[in-house]
């Protein structure tokens, strides 16, 4: 698949310029500094047979000199890939700014991209503790994997605990009328975790004209992730 473009080019080259992003042609190079703040979490993927601990939270992120200017410095996101990993301390060249619904595996759609900006709206403004930054990540998980409902229930779930409580009152908030984040977008890779980011300054205008395609790869399991 191939860029696609809204108005004329001249116009788009325009923004981009503004916005201190590249084309499709250009890879992004990130490295993963740290998480945090962050919490550990107790998640199962296959309906409650098992569980394992996660590390979920902020991702702290440090561009390479060769990015556009809005992504060489660092940069923060949540993860909005749970079946592949990326490492702390590790940087990766293969990324690609996307429209959110255009990333994960599968790609996940407007409706699950519509709830995750919803959830932005309402509560990324407000995160301070360790439990919120967890609890936002683990609601974007559950968004994405499950019926973006319930996290005690379904085939994404967590132990109980006061991240899930935080995080199940917000899912229940999600209505489709709150105020929704404007302006995010994705890094997607074909080999690594996508993660959302926000974009910085003006580079929002840039999403609404362009998609990125990318060859992914079959979805891994959930042992896969390096949290």
């Amino acid at each position: 698949m191939r860029w696609s473009f809204c108005g004329s080019l001249a116009t788009l080259c325009g923004i981009v310029a503004a916005a201190g992003l590249a084309s499709s042609a250009q890879a992004i190079g990130v490295k993963l500094v740290e998480v945090t703040p962050r919490s550990t979490v107790s998640i199962s993927n296959d309906g409650g047979a098992h569980f394992h601990n996660y590390t979920a939270g902020l991702d702290q992120f440090q561009g390479v000199p060769g990015n556009p200017l809005a992504l060489r410095a660092g940069f923060t996101g949540f993860c909005i890939d749970f079946t592949q990993s990326i490492s702390v301390g590790h940087t990766y060249t293969d990324y690609a700014i996307t429209p959110v619904e255009s990333a994960g595996l599968p790609p996940m759609g407007s409706v699950a991209a519509n709830r995750i900006e919803e959830l932005w709206g309402r509560h990324f403004n407000s995160l301070h503790t360790s439990t919120d930054y967890a609890a936002f990540q683990c609601s974007i998980w559950e968004i994405l994997y499950d019926s973006g409902t319930s996290l005690s229930s379904g085939s994404f779930q967590m132990g109980s605990g006061s991240v899930r409580t935080l995080s199940q009152s917000w899912l229940g908030e999600l209505n489709g009328v709150g105020t929704k984040a404007t302006g995010l977008y994705a890094l997607a890779s074909a080999t690594h975790q996508d993660m959302i980011v926000p974009t910085p300054g003006s580079a929002a205008l840039v999403i609404g004209g362009m998609a990125v395609g990318l060859t992914r790869r079959p979805r891994r399991g959930i042992s896969d992730v390096i949290a």
